[in-house]
């Protein structure tokens, strides 16, 4: 990802899994009409998501699926006659990180999805990353209502500085608490108190956070999440360098500030990534029961 320049063409754009079929078989002059596709993440397709199909062309486009996730699907498809017919079955979509589509801003991404090195796997649909609403790019109308209605964001953590700020865009549960970058996180324990006491609450969720691009600032955060959590740090880097696929230019984990970051973390004490993460948590004022309650909720 390093390597990429988003200046010149942007690739954090949601990719949809296609759904396909045939109709065999149908008498002559008989045709398929519309229908639905219904799908879930459960046999018994509860919470099933309803999609529209156009017979005619035997496709339907789904985005913002869950990654790495088995999901369920049936067909119901009226012919031309007025016969009813259908199919069913099940698929599971790649494993790549899920990249989300809000119109008017950039660098969108679910955190969820990544696995730990314990074994366990960060909830999807919970902690979304990404860039600012307002200022140098203006979420739409459709972006907002993308937002609150399939994203279900329930509260906007914003970490940009006073100066970047002009209020509240989204109209939901809205808090400011500003951050630094990179190393410079370790020297702000009154503002990660605050964060990781919002993140522990779980009235809060979901949660979107951001700074200008999503990148650099947001990044130091994800990165310190991924620590805590117990994320292989592969991953952590990975996430860290897939910014360089919207428009803000290249990261690369062999620039200076991530790095820097990596080291003083490191520098931490505790034998893991995550006893190291916790350690300077606790040094902020964050209570065990703190960053246990938000491990609770991250973690699956």
């Amino acid at each position: 990802y390093g390597e990429f320049n988003g200046y010149n063409t942007r690739l954090d754009i949601a990719v949809p899994a296609t759904y396909s079929y045939a109709i065999t078989g149908l008498p002559t002059g008989i045709t398929g009409k519309d229908g639905i596709l219904e799908i879930s993440e459960y046999q018994d397709y509860s919470q099933a998501k309803q999609v529209a199909v156009n017979g005619q062309s035997q496709k339907v486009e789904l985005y913002h699926l869950k990654a790495g996730t088995k999901y369920y699907y049936r067909l119901h498809l009226t012919l031309s006659n007025g016969t009813v017919v259908g199919t069913n079955g099940e698929f599971t979509t790649q494993k790549s990180p899920r990249i989300i589509t809000v119109q008017g801003i950039r660098n969108v991404r679910d955190f969820g999805g990544w696995k730990t090195a314990n074994g366990k796997t960060l909830k999807q649909g919970l902690l979304y990353r990404g860039g600012e609403l307002d200022r140098h790019m203006n979420i739409t109308d459709e972006g907002r209502q993308m937002m609150k209605e399939v994203l279900k964001i329930k509260s906007v953590l914003d970490i940009r500085q006073d100066f970047e700020v002009s209020g509240n865009v989204y109209g939901e549960n809205y808090i400011h608490i500003p951050t630094s970058t990179y190393f410079r996180i370790l020297e702000q324990k009154e503002e990660f108190k605050k964060v990781f006491e919002f993140l522990a609450d779980e009235n809060n969720y979901p949660i979107y956070y951001h700074c200008w691009g999503g990148a650099d600032r947001t990044g130091s955060i994800a990165t310190l999440i991924g620590y805590l959590l117990g994320m292989e740090m592969k991953d952590i880097i990975d996430d860290y360098e897939i910014t360089s696929l919207s428009i803000w230019g290249a990261r690369s984990r062999n620039s200076e500030g991530i790095s820097k970051l990596y080291e003083a973390l490191d520098a931490l004490e505790g034998e893991t990534r995550e006893e190291k993460a916790k350690t300077f948590l606790l040094s902020c004022g964050v209570s065990e029961e703190t960053i246990e309650k938000f491990k609770e909720i991250m973690l699956e």
